[in-house]
Order: structure tokens, then sequence, then C-alpha cells
């Protein structure tokens, strides 16, 4: 049997419509098609890439900008900005396309992201299902 696993998605919230104030992030997604699904998932996602430092598409590297304190998203295309200053020092914006949230924790206190692949044991499967 194949299983993998996946570190999820830091805690996040919604704070509002902002982009251009905080200045640009690091975009993890460009929003072409490399960040499909449900607006929920492309969010998840986004929040996911900036949090483990996934590499930049544009404007790193993050030895220069540092922990993402939170992301940009256009929820149409899946467009995603880390973003490295807190909503706060942004003015609103609300004929921008970016939708901003902020992580509930530090970023850089995380895991880093990681995903395992392999072949399980039936038999450590089957303890594991009757525990």
């Amino acid at each position: 049997m194949l299983w993998a696993y996946q570190e999820p998605a830091p805690v996040y919230v919604g704070k509002g419509i902002c982009k251009g104030g905080i200045g640009l992030g690091i975009r993890v997604y460009e929003g072409d098609g490399d960040n499909a699904g449900t607006v929920q998932e492309r969010t998840t996602r986004c929040a996911a890439a900036c949090s483990s430092k996934r590499p930049p598409l544009e404007f790193g590297p993050w030895s220069s900008r540092g922990d993402a304190v939170g992301f940009g998203l256009t929820e149409n295309n899946g467009r995603c900005y880390c973003n490295h200053a807190k909503f706060a020092s942004c003015g609103a914006n609300p004929a921008s396309p970016y939708k901003s949230y902020e992580f509930t924790f530090n970023s850089g206190t995380l895991p880093r992201s990681r995903t395992f692949s392999g072949v399980l044991n039936p038999q450590l499967l089957a303890f594991c299902r009757s525990n």
C-alpha cells in the first residue's frame, strides 16, 4: 500500500484587500493554471507555499526577504504573493484583486513542508487500525 504525508497548511485569517502599500512580496504561484482548484484549495496552497518558503517565481530570494507573515491571492486565478509585512502597514485598496491574509503564528517557527511516499507494511497498518 502506498501513502503520502503532507504537512497541513498553516492557520491564517483574512485581513482585507491590499496590494501596493506593502510592496510586492515573493511570488510563489503565477496564476496561469499552476494553482488550480476551488478558491479554498488555491488559498490553502498559497498559505502552505508561503509558510514553507516555496522556491520563488519572482521577487526572491527568501534570504533577502525574510519569513512570510501572510500572503495575498487573486481568487479568480490563484496568483499568489507572500507578504513580508503586516497588513496594518498597507493602505486599503478596494480596487485591488488581491485578498490579503495573515498567519496567526510566526511562520518561521513551523517545520518546513515535507512529503513522504513509501510502502506501508500491511502488518503495521493492521496494528495501527486496531489501536
